[in-house]
């Protein structure tokens, strides 16, 4: 009989001891983990790093305008602008413009910015980071 009780109290800790490592981690009121339906959102999202920083930024004639170096998220936390670099090669000083992101379309690997010009690009003025932000 205290066999029996023993194997028992064995499972409900095992039991219990399972539920506590899968809850959510918890540092004071704010969950550092993430649910399962945000875990399942993120399956099917986009990583920034891999499908949009550095990726070549291309007009409709396929002519190639710059570069993706940085993504500026709204206070919403959605993208909202693209830092192009669009003078970064062959000896030509850096010249970073924003690009309202929602106008990008993407194409497989790259993005395409519908009726733009290098021209066009080259007169946008060039982007600053804020001197705070650093």
């Amino acid at each position: 009989m205290l066999k029996h009780w023993v194997s028992a109290l064995g499972f409900v800790s095992l039991v219990v001891v399972g539920q506590v490592a899968m809850a959510d981690q918890v540092v004071g009121t704010e969950n550092l983990g993430v649910s399962v339906t945000e875990d399942q959102l993120v399956a099917f999202g986009r990583s920034v790093t891999k499908e949009v920083l550095h990726k070549t930024v291309y007009n409709d004639h396929h002519q190639k305008l710059g570069v993706i170096e940085d993504v500026i998220l709204s206070p919403e936390d959605s993208a909202s602008y693209a830092v192009v670099d669009i003078g970064s090669f062959l000896g030509i000083p850096r010249h970073p413009v924003l690009v309202k992101f929602a106008l990008l379309k993407h194409d497989k690997k790259d993005y395409i910015l519908p009726g733009a010009s290098k021209d066009a690009m080259k007169h946008l003025p060039k982007f600053h980071y804020n001197p705070a932000d650093k």
